[in-house]
């Protein structure tokens, strides 16, 4: 045991240490940050179909056919 280190060989109690909490809460507004951004991609996207019919379906769509190329890239690169 070391001063650095005060619960080196201590019993796990089953308490997560601050650490563990704010990478959990890290991880949830990670999470949350994502969907807000998918739901508003999503509610853009049918406020263009409704403002241009069939073109605010497709040209999105088609658009974002490089950044999926891109993605799909990067994926495989590891």
């Amino acid at each position: 045991m070391t001063f650095a280190d005060p619960l080196e060989g201590a019993v796990d109690s089953g308490h997560e240490t601050n650490s563990q909490k704010t990478q959990e809460q890290r991880d949830t507004a990670t999470a949350v940050r994502i969907m807000v951004g998918v739901f508003a991609f999503l509610l853009a996207w049918g406020a263009s179909v409704v403002t241009w019919g069939l073109p605010g379906l497709y040209l999105p769509a088609v658009g974002l056919v490089p950044v999926v190329y891109v993605m799909l890239l990067l994926i495989t690169r590891g």
